[in-house]
């Protein structure tokens, strides 16, 4: 579990500040500011389903996902804000592929496009 943590400017070729790769773990009451990283710019997840919750995420990058790219995956977001993040190619907040999301009470404020590239893509709000 990741609580109470804030990441500020960390860099990595995916996932900015964390890389999730055949796991699950919980992201709670954490900053993400000014992270970057070719894809998802705060957080990558590929075959991991986490639980992100009572986050924010403030002007993170990157190329595809501008904060999460998300390949087979299911992440449940709540009670998170996305403020001024972006992307260069696809999705301002996130970037998907054969995932499943389920989110409840998202802020998203001045931030990109929230979906432009998904494929195979379910979301349970």
């Amino acid at each position: 579990m990741i609580t109470h943590s804030k990441f500020i400017r960390k860099r990595s070729f995916s996932g900015g500040a964390v890389y999730g790769k055949n796991s699950f773990f919980t992201v709670d009451q954490s900053e993400f500011n000014g992270n970057y990283a070719t894809s998802g710019g705060a957080v990558y997840l590929f075959n991991s389903d986490p639980i992100i919750e009572n986050c924010s995420f403030r002007s993170n990058q990157s190329f595809g996902g501008g904060v999460i790219y998300v390949r087979n995956s299911s992440p449940l977001i709540r009670k998170v804000e996305f403020t001024h993040n972006n992307a260069t190619s696809d999705g301002g907040v996130f970037y998907a592929t054969g995932s499943e999301f389920s989110m409840k009470n998202l802020v998203l404020k001045n931030t990109g496009l929230l979906i432009p590239r998904i494929k195979q893509l379910k979301f349970w709000c």
